[in-house]
């Protein structure tokens, strides 16, 4: 039925809008009775525009482009057009009961309890949380350092090495990899007068430090990342008069890192990668990308891939070799340090390696290289290959209701709430609220614990040997 072009483009096309539509009436919902400007409606205002902006990107511009390219790439893999259909019908259905899940916790008692006094354009972050930002972002500067200085082990915690960081970079090695990566770009969207002098500038060097990180990596699309949180922060928090001067040092920096960048790879590359050079691994990924012609054709490549290989789990699924709990069990092992517990199964995968997580196996469908390449993938899909129909509507009820659940929580920390859920959106690359169930408890166990003993110590420090102040965007995480 959908396989003809016209029918099949409309499909994809008419899916993708109302998706936002969807999205966009939820949003509403989860806004709706809370003041401008405060800090539960600024976290639902970044959690519902970046789904909106995952939809655009990896749905909706792919459905405008495919029948442009006609739909090329598709059929050299040897997809059909009903299968691509299929998989955005898959997500559509993930993403509503995933809105849904997300809205009824978020509009319960865990928000009433919650902070939602107003913070305007002059509130400041309480002293326990410029203290927890503060050490969050000390991570992000002890990640610079382990990088150059002690040869990257957070970067690849395999090497041999027999150093503070290598015994305890398990221990805080997730934190850290991403202080950068949002909690750095989040402070400086504050502002100096509003997070202090020593939050600034530690800011500064942790969104360094993922800057040179990432480039080290090779992958220009995670050069592209920070810009688009600096965006979407500069939007949120500063006044339109602030914008074009907030914006250039980031489009600066961009351009810097792009022209730049096979510098740093090749200067950092020998203390962050071991094995097979992670530069032959996007260059395999992105063969057929290169092979592109054109602006249009390489934009239709890049971005199609999500839905693309998302066809994989669909045909797993439907001959029979679905991942059921595995994905998810092999998940609980994870808070156990692989220091310690060398054999313990990969978090995410299906037989307890690492090439056998979804992430890979969608691909190895298509391509030859199993154990090299992995790619975005529509998380909805990755749902309906553990346990098909009952999977997409169970897996994203429950982690709608879970997202839900910390959002509120992370309210109750004020101003600095909003930089954390980032750490839930799989900020170095996903970029997407509705992980799929086993990563989003993988995140749970890599960031809650080590941020709630951050916490509870910033609160203890500002309350024995300080006086908590106490601002107009919240009174800590027990709400007293």
């Amino acid at each position: 039925m959908f396989d003809s072009d016209p029918l099949a483009s409309l499909a994809i096309l008419a899916i993708s809008l109302l998706t936002l539509v969807i999205l966009r009436r939820f949003h509403l919902r989860a806004v709706a009775g809370l003041p401008d400007g405060g800090v539960a409606r600024q976290m639902a205002n970044i959690i519902f525009i970046v789904a909106m902006g995952h939809v655009c990107l990896f749905m909706l511009v792919p459905s405008v482009l495919r029948p442009v390219t006609g739909w090329a790439d598709d059929f050299e893999l040897d997809i059909a057009r009903s299968e691509i259909v299929y998989v955005y019908l898959i997500e559509i259905a993930s993403f509503a009961i995933w809105a849904a899940g997300f809205t009824f916790v978020w509009r319960g008692r865990w928000l009433a309890a919650a902070e939602r006094e107003p913070g305007g354009p002059n509130s400041k972050l309480s002293a326990e949380g410029r203290l927890f930002l503060g050490m969050v972002l000390i991570l992000g500067v002890w990640r610079l350092v382990d990088i150059f200085v002690t040869g990257g082990g957070f970067v690849n915690p395999n090497l041999e090495r027999d150093d503070f960081g290598a015994r305890w970079g398990w221990l805080v090695g997730c934190l850290a990899d991403l202080s950068g990566t949002a909690v750095g770009f989040y402070v400086l969207a504050l502002g100096r007068h509003r997070v202090g002098k020593m939050a600034w500038t530690l800011a500064i060097i942790g969104a360094l430090a993922f800057a040179l990180s990432f480039g080290a990596m090779g992958v220009r699309g995670a050069q592209v990342w920070p810009l688009l949180w600096w965006v979407l922060l500069i939007v949120l928090y500063r006044p339109r008069r602030d914008w074009p001067r907030l914006l250039l040092p980031a489009f600066v920096l961009l351009v810097l890192l792009f022209v730049f960048s096979e510098y740093i790879k090749e200067t950092l590359g020998s203390a962050t990668l071991s094995g097979a050079d992670l530069s032959q691994k996007v260059a395999m990924l992105s063969s057929q990308e290169a092979s592109a012609s054109d602006p249009i054709g390489s934009t239709a490549f890049r971005l199609g891939c999500a839905s693309r290989y998302s066809v994989g789990f669909t045909r797993m699924w439907e001959t029979g070799r679905g991942a059921f709990w595995n994905p998810i069990a092999n998940t609980l092992y994870a808070p156990l340090p692989r220091r310690f517990f060398p054999d313990k199964p990969w978090p995410t995968s299906l037989r307890g390696d690492q090439y056998s997580a979804g992430m890979y196996l969608c691909v190895a469908e298509f391509t030859p290289f199993a154990n090299y390449t992995m790619t975005e993938f529509l998380t909805g899909s990755h749902a309906y290959w553990e346990f098909g129909w009952p999977g997409v509507v169970g897996l994203s009820l429950a982690g709608g209701m879970i997202l839900g659940f910390i959002a509120a929580l992370l309210c109750r920390m004020g101003l600095a709430g909003p930089a954390m859920i980032f750490l839930f959106f799989k900020p170095w690359g996903y970029n997407n609220p509705k992980l799929w169930f086993s990563d989003l408890m993988l995140e749970i166990t890599q960031i809650v614990p080590i941020m709630l003993v951050l916490w509870m110590l910033s609160r203890f420090v500002t309350r024995r040997w300080g006086k908590s102040t106490t601002h107009t965007t919240g009174r800590g995480v027990s709400g007293q």
